[in-house]
């Protein structure tokens, strides 16, 4: 048990207590002040009976069914309505409810005598049926707001387990896609290696070298090997084909804005020779923009800049506010969760706000080096 639910008993059980000491104190007063001149089997059932309800959460039907004598004489009305109302909102029997109300209300008609006019037996029946059916409607409802209140919570507790699940499992895959893109990347880097390595084998005569060139082109080709071991397992694991699909790159960012089918204004300036890993960041950076404004912002202008500043480099999609209503897809910014995972492995970061003419912007920055 966590410390937060140990303080909420604790702050239950005292302010169970508090009540339970409340009812005890009204229930003495409506047993000994409203008596005009009681008997001493009157006086002892209004001293004893009100004492009853310290016992009425455990022992709900029991402390009821030691007030109803009281409530027979006219001594402990107030008692009887407690402990009948929280048979109500303990015990999940309809049937048991319905019978203690029943003997609520038979206890409540022996106020009825033999010289009693009949408008004194309506107003006592009436007053009986009033006795009998409140404490049950009351105790019923406050235990179906607490169950109300209780699966909110347990929805609210399932919904927030379910979001982290999803970001974990958008993480998860971003993570997994880098690391098959790092393969193709350093695969490629290190075949150059190797192919260079066995040139210079070719072309030296000194066996030192020859040697160094041997066990480096050694190192080279199992690592190349082990690389394509580790992405044979992360594509198994993602239900992805093993070959090695072409990667797109910032040269691919003028067909993706035309396929958006959104008005889009692209503007590149980049002059430097941009890492392949950052350049398919670039792109899945403007593919997300662009993917959102289409769900969220249709009939919006688009800005797309891509430029190189201060060695590295700021993609940036901003969107005017939308003419059109945004369609009905659910949306649980996980694309943005996803981009800013891929921003921070790159070194670079994120930022995404809302602006004041009704518009977003997304921001990124990607460090070249």
């Amino acid at each position: 048990m966590s410390t937060v639910q140990a303080v909420r008993r604790a702050t239950e059980r005292r302010s169970g207590v508090i009540l339970d000491a409340v009812f005890v104190v009204l229930s003495f007063a409506d047993g000994l002040l409203t008596l005009p001149d009681p008997t001493t089997a009157e006086v002892a059932v209004a001293l004893l009976t009100p004492v009853l309800l310290f016992g009425r959460r455990r022992f709900p039907v029991l402390v009821f069914v030691l007030t109803l004598p009281g409530l027979a004489m006219g001594v402990t009305l107030l008692a009887a309505v407690f402990s009948l109302g929280t048979v109500a909102f303990v015990v999940r029997s309809r049937v048991a409810v319905g019978c203690c109300g029943a003997g609520m209300f038979a206890a409540s008609m022996a106020w009825v005598t033999t010289d009693s006019s009949f408008e004194s037996v309506v107003a006592i029946t009436l007053a009986a049926g009033a006795y009998a059916s409140a404490p049950v409607a009351l105790g019923q409802l406050i235990r179906a707001q607490r169950d109300l209140k209780q699966q909110l919570s347990e929805l609210h507790q399932a919904r927030e387990r379910d979001r982290t699940a999803q970001a974990e499992l958008v993480l998860s895959t971003e993570r997994a896609r880098l690391a098959r893109e790092m393969h193709d990347v350093v695969s490629h880097q290190v075949s150059l290696i190797a192919v260079q390595v066995g040139a210079l084998m070719v072309s030296n005569d000194d066996p030192a070298v020859k040697a160094a060139s041997r066990t480096i082109r050694s190192l080279a080709v199992r690592t190349l090997e082990e690389l394509r071991q580790m992405v044979s397992v992360l594509r198994a694991s993602g239900g992805e084909a093993d070959g090695i699909d072409p990667q797109p790159a910032i040269s691919d960012l003028s067909a993706l804005a035309a396929e958006s089918e959104l008005d889009v204004e692209l503007t590149v300036h980049v002059e430097s020779d941009v890492p392949s890993s950052v350049q398919r960041a670039v792109y899945r950076i403007v593919q997300e923009g662009l993917t959102n404004v289409r769900k969220h912002a249709p009939g919006s202008k688009v800005d797309v800049t891509v430029k190189e500043v201060d060695e590295s480099v700021t993609v940036q999609v901003a969107n005017t506010a939308p003419t059109l209503p945004p369609l009905a897809f659910p949306s649980s910014r996980h694309g943005l969760v996803g981009l800013a995972e891929r921003a921070e492995l790159l070194g670079g970061h994120v930022s995404a706000a809302a602006t004041v003419h009704g518009g977003f912007t997304l921001r990124v920055v990607l460090p070249i080096d």
